[in-house]
């Protein structure tokens, strides 16, 4: 529970540092699209780095934290890892 208050706070304060001050965003609309792509994003990455089991986009196994599924995980990761990054850039 530590570490999942610990992850989330980080990619809250990331977020919001990131649009204050690497790319400013300055309406709602840039705070609103990057906000929904972020979170989009952090649906792979967080599971991915607590070791839980991902969803994956219209598939009906989870991704658990298998031996068998590590390649599946680190595609989502990197999926969206890209499309975090994205998204707080532009």
């Amino acid at each position: 529970m530590i570490k999942l208050t610990f992850v989330i706070t980080f990619v809250i304060i990331w977020f919001l540092f990131s649009g204050f001050y690497i790319v400013p965003k300055n309406d709602f609309e840039s705070w609103l699209y990057s906000s929904i792509l972020y979170m989009i994003g952090m649906l792979w990455v967080i599971p991915f780095l607590l070791n839980k089991s991902m969803t994956m986009p219209n598939a009906s196994p989870e991704l658990t934290p298998e031996a068998k599924y590590k390649w599946q995980r680190l595609f989502l990761f990197f999926i969206g890892i890209i499309i975090s990054l994205s998204a707080t850039i532009f």
